[in-house]
């Protein structure tokens, strides 16, 4: 039965980015046991309500309603070697990748067959988390395990005009604009349903293959790199950025017209007015450059322009303005967006095969909006989100936290996605791409030039 204590419509943002992954895993070595996880998921989905939604699509409005009855799946397992856990995550992956997916979130145990450690491995829908969601998840769940009580959370702030710097305000033309695309969009009289989307994702996992693969640096290295960064007054974040960009050059070349064009994640939740802390919720944005690294220059001066340009471009106004043109489209229209974007998987066997295929051939608004935004092709050398050195206890009374991989979605837009995060003095690069984009073999040289570079420290 629904309990609607709490129902709230989903941003236009949230329901954009809904069934895409976001994903962290805990290295735990120690004693621990899937009862141990079990409790502690009862303890967070009490602090949490996002953790209590499903998501319902009410007169062609989509919404988070509070469900009493909604339990966290808790699947368990063995891995019997490194990266084996990895193949785990990309089969769930796939099996979860539904419309009106509910619950939001699946909590995963792996156990090692050959030493006293266990993966847990965290796998929420984007409409409910971001990359620090996970973080705040993971220590809420290794804080309860430890019988420290984690508090209750009221509801989470909803992204809205009110919240923002009055400079990312959206002025009259542009609502007009929005409010215009809107209705006509409704006078098109198109609706999509369940059946539509599990056409398209039915075909899509047929014929689509994620890949993750993983750059992990132990701790001696990751003291060299801080410490260079450090005496040469670069950010880490940039430090890194520049090297897979020039790992990026050497490796795939420039030839591609979007070369140089790359996507760094910004925590939206340290510009809000009030602070959003520690609640669940879709509080990220990115924030584009464009940078063409310069092999007659030395890398030092590569990294110090690459985090010029990040300050130049991390104003307000690019922060918080996507969210208000996205969050004033229509429900209806981003589903058209969706379909128009994905229908090309559609599966053949379905009987909506033929609905969906008309659509996307369809010249029409939403394919002139598509091409105008250029979001249906590759745009972007990679996106990265580096969120930093985490704030996550090491030591336990039976266990300790020996590191942490955060895996962000993938994306159709980007040749890669890198997730970036450090702890326990480790810092950790995971990739992720679809095959079909960007070829595994392509990644694994990648990451060996990365590996190369960042191991020497000297690139002059």
């Amino acid at each position: 039965m629904i309990n609607n204590q709490f129902r709230r419509k989903l941003t236009s943002q949230e329901l954009l980015l809904r069934n895409h992954p976001v994903i962290i895993a805990g290295t735990l070595n120690g004693n621990l046991l899937p009862l141990d996880v079990q409790n502690a998921i009862q303890e967070i989905q009490k602090k949490h309500i996002l953790l209590r939604v499903k998501i319902e699509k009410i007169d062609n409005q989509y919404y988070f309603l509070e469900d009493s009855n909604i339990e966290i799946p808790f699947i368990t397992g063995e891995y019997a070697e490194d990266g084996n856990w990895i193949r785990s995550i990309q089969l769930l992956i796939k099996k979860s990748f539904n419309f009106q997916k509910s619950p939001l979130l699946q909590i995963v145990f792996l156990k090692s067959q050959s030493h006293n450690q266990v993966k847990l491995i965290l796998i929420a829908d984007h409409a409910i988390c971001d990359g620090k969601s996970v973080v705040y998840l993971l220590k809420d769940i290794l804080l309860s395990i430890e019988g420290e009580k984690i508090g209750f959370l009221m509801h989470p702030p909803e992204m809205k005009e009110n919240m923002f710097p009055k400079n990312a305000r959206l002025n009259s033309i542009e609502k007009f604009v929005l409010k215009k695309m809107n209705a006509k969009w409704k006078d098109q009289k198109i609706l999509f349903d369940q059946q539509d989307f599990d056409c398209i994702f039915e075909g899509f996992w047929k014929n689509i293959n994620y890949e993750i693969n993983v750059l992990e640096f132990n701790q001696t290295d990751t003291q060299n790199l801080i410490s260079y960064c450090k005496q040469n007054h670069i950010s880490v974040n940039s430090f890194i950025t520049a090297v897979i960009l020039r790992a990026h050059l050497e490796i795939l070349g420039n030839q591609d017209e979007y070369y140089g064009n790359i996507n760094t994640a910004v925590n939206v939740r340290e510009y809000t007015k009030p602070k959003i802390g520690e609640h669940l919720g879709l509080y990220a944005r990115g924030i584009d450059i464009s940078y063409k690294y310069d092999l007659n220059q030395t890398f030092i001066k590569n990294v110090k322009v690459i985090q010029e340009k990040v300050r130049k471009n991390l104003t307000m106004k690019n922060l918080f303005k996507p969210f208000l043109l996205l969050n004033n489209l229509s429900h209806g229209l981003n589903e058209a967006l969706m379909v128009k974007k994905l229908g090309k998987y559609a599966s053949e066997e379905h009987s909506r095969y033929e609905k969906i295929m008309s659509f996307v051939k369809q010249e029409d608004m939403v394919k002139k909006l598509i091409k105008k935004k250029e979001s249906d092709k590759i745009s972007k050398n990679f996106i990265i989100t580096n969120i930093g050195k985490l704030d996550l206890k090491i030591n336990y009374s039976r266990f300790n936290l020996e590191s942490v991989h955060f895996i962000p979605p993938c994306s159709f837009i980007a040749k890669q996605v890198i997730g970036v995060a450090t702890v326990n003095k480790r810092l950790i690069l995971n990739f992720s791409n679809y095959e079909h984009i960007t070829s595994t073999k392509s990644t694994i040289a990648i990451i060996k030039k990365i590996k190369t570079l960042i191991k020497t420290l000297n690139f002059d």
